[in-house]
């Protein structure tokens, strides 16, 4: 069981109710940005790669701090993953992967009633949505974390923020009407464009965030969206995520004052589009054939 005001978490999806104890010290800035964002109602993702993981976005964007390499986590270990700005809680061991990761903390107690859940996440994704609620356990720890800045922003950066605020609050409905499509290798073809196009953009931007040329950034950064956005609406009918693409490459260099905020909106953006396409995949079940499929078996 948790202490009396130890720093803590709780993750509360499908009847159980996961604590998660954090490590203030070693991540103060991260979680204090974390904290700012709850309670969050979130949609819980299966790892394709690492293993046994429970993933699910947050609009949270901080750099590595104490970084350390996953594969060191145990089973339990509560992550916070930058690039893609997922929070992630391991209920297994992990498979080959090498990522740099933010240890936040970890979970508490038994990790049975976490595994069932991290189980059932594996078993539904893709049929349903399993959604949860992160909230955090009130306490005196709080006062220990760095007050969250709020700057003020340009015209250009409020409207990217609008957009991505929208982008998180619902699925879009073109992705709804996207996966409703028939045809030849339709949906399925087009979910994975569109999934892998909004996931290489996002991951493509992250890069740029650390480039110190302000210039080459921002230029490198709307071609990127201009190109993305042709493609999504040209190749795949999608007008509106190309409409909003399109408003965040026109927005950028028009403010450079805040030229950083409006790329971390961008990239809060961009990555919710591939979050919620990631949903559509049941990933389980396509493994399957996959793997029926390099035995030779139909």
């Amino acid at each position: 069981m948790a202490g009396k005001d130890e720093a803590m978490l709780i993750l509360s999806a499908e009847g159980v109710a996961v604590e998660i104890g954090l490590d203030v010290a070693t991540a103060p800035r991260t979680i204090a940005a974390l904290l700012a964002a709850l309670p969050l109602k979130v949609d819980l993702h299966c790892a394709k790669i690492a293993g046994d993981q429970i993933l699910w976005p947050v609009p949270v964007l901080q750099p590595l701090e104490s970084a350390r390499d996953i594969q060191g986590a145990a089973p339990g270990a509560f992550i916070y993953y930058p690039k893609r700005q997922f929070l992630e809680i391991m209920f297994g061991p992990l498979q080959e992967e090498s990522a740099n990761v933010t240890i936040l903390g970890g979970a508490r107690g038994d990790l049975s009633a976490l595994k069932r859940l991290g189980e059932t996440v594996q078993a539904d994704h893709g049929w349903r949505i399993v959604w949860g609620e992160l909230s955090a356990k009130p306490g005196d720890w709080q006062k220990a974390l760095p007050a969250a800045g709020d700057a003020k922003l340009s015209a250009s950066c409020s409207t990217a923020r609008k957009l991505r605020k929208t982008a998180w609050q619902a699925v879009p409905a073109e992705f709804e009407r996207l996966r409703a499509r028939r045809g030849v290798m339709i949906p399925l073809g087009p979910l994975f464009y569109a999934e892998s196009e909004t996931r290489k953009l996002h991951e493509n931007l992250w890069l740029l965030r650390d480039e110190r040329e302000a210039r080459f950034k921002s230029e490198a950064a709307a071609l990127l969206l201009r190109g993305a956005a042709d493609m999504l609406e040209g190749f795949l009918g999608l007008h509106d995520t190309a409409k909003g693409l399109s408003t965040m490459a026109d927005a950028i260099g028009k403010e450079p004052s805040d030229a950083a905020a409006l790329l971390d909106e961008i990239i809060l953006y961009v990555g919710r589009l591939s979050h919620w396409l990631d949903l559509y995949f049941p990933w389980r079940k396509l493994n399957a054939v996959a793997e029926a499929a390099a035995d030779g078996k139909r």
